[in-house]
């Protein structure tokens, strides 16, 4: 949760309601402080699940070689970058853009599609 324009703000909604009750100029401001969780929020999301793939290789790098970790943050390029600056909503497209293949599985997808679906479900 965050304050803007003395209001707490937790979603999308919430400050639809504040920017209907202040002066249009006050929107962008409102909208820039959503992106003071956003943006976080995503990078530390990014760590997840680069620590994650990262500690698999390392654990059992004959069935999970760290060209697996590279071959994924490939796959993902998109949604990295669009998590890296907050943009839930753009990386929620991109996901669902991305092929399943190879060291990409389909239970790795879906753990991070979901997760992606569940935040802008919430936050948005």
């Amino acid at each position: 949760m965050i304050s803007v324009l003395g209001n707490s703000i937790n979603d999308e909604s919430s400050l639809d309601n504040v920017v209907a009750q202040h002066d249009p100029s006050d929107t962008i401001s409102a909208i820039k402080g959503l992106y003071d969780k956003y943006v976080p929020d995503g990078q530390d999301y990014i760590k997840q699940i680069t620590a994650e793939m990262v500690s698999l290789s390392m654990n059992d790098p004959v069935n999970h070689p760290f060209e697996d970790v590279l071959f994924i943050e490939t796959k993902l390029d998109k949604v990295i970058q669009k998590l890296s600056i907050g943009h839930w909503s753009s990386a929620k497209s991109e996901i669902a853009l991305v092929t399943v293949e190879g060291a990409l599985t389909q239970d790795i997808y879906d753990g991070i599609s979901s997760y992606i679906n569940n935040y802008v479900d919430n936050n948005y």
